[in-house]
């Protein structure tokens, strides 16, 4: 839009909003910062709330649709893909973006590192980590990342116990959350519901996505 920020923010909360937050609202506001009144049919996709100078009025755009989130998938082996392609296909669902790569613990450890380390400054939110055998990847992704770090064992050797048992036997402090083995769709719902806290509208669809489900298995 190139538009620039001013010091002053409108919030959500500040607005008389429509009751859906699944399309984006131009707000118009008065030179004596009189009742905010909403523009209909605004064609605007904003990432936040911002004021804009249009002459002698100060226009509000806000979001009030799903906020723009990024996932992080990594996997050992490309051979792992068949089972993590389930996550990002689980992703798009709910209209989030995701990343994929091949990042192995012990055979590009400088590359797993470094990835871990500016993936929050990339713009990650969580990141889904799968690996079969010593799978240490995902331990890997959370001592050099504050991002949540969500491991899928996967099934490659002795029916993926091993690679459960080293997920999720992670030492205290160093957090990963583990779904079960080869449950990397169950990894994107939980990514979802982390980045549903902060996302009224993204929390609304995974509550959609519940109630179809219940549908889907109520009807056999």
């Amino acid at each position: 839009m190139g538009v620039s920020h001013l010091a002053t923010k409108v919030t959500y909360d500040a607005l008389e909003h429509p009751q859906s937050r699944s399309m984006p609202a131009l707000y118009a506001l008065s030179p004596l910062h009189g009742p905010l009144e909403r523009v209909p049919d605004a064609p605007l996709a904003v990432c936040d709330a911002i004021c804009i100078q249009n002459g002698y009025t100060t226009v509000a755009a806000v979001t009030v649709g799903a906020m723009g989130h990024k996932v992080a998938i990594v996997m050992g082996s490309g051979s792992d893909r068949p089972v993590m392609e389930k996550a990002a296909a689980m992703l798009d669902q709910f209209d989030i973006e995701s990343d994929v790569r091949v990042l192995s613990a012990h055979k590009t450890p400088d590359q797993a590192l470094e990835f871990a380390t500016n993936a929050a400054d990339n713009g990650f939110e969580v990141l889904i980590a799968g690996a079969g055998k010593a799978a240490h990847l995902a331990g890997v992704m959370a001592a050099k990342s504050l991002l949540p770090v969500i491991g899928v064992p996967i099934s490659a050797s002795l029916d993926g116990m091993d690679a459960l048992l080293a997920t999720v036997q992670m030492p205290t402090g160093i957090p990963v959350a583990t779904v079960a083995i080869d449950g990397a769709a169950n990894a994107a719902l939980l990514a979802v519901a982390i980045l549903a806290v902060s996302d009224e509208g993204l929390r609304d669809k995974l509550a959609q996505y519940r109630v179809d489900l219940a549908e889907k298995t109520l009807a056999g």
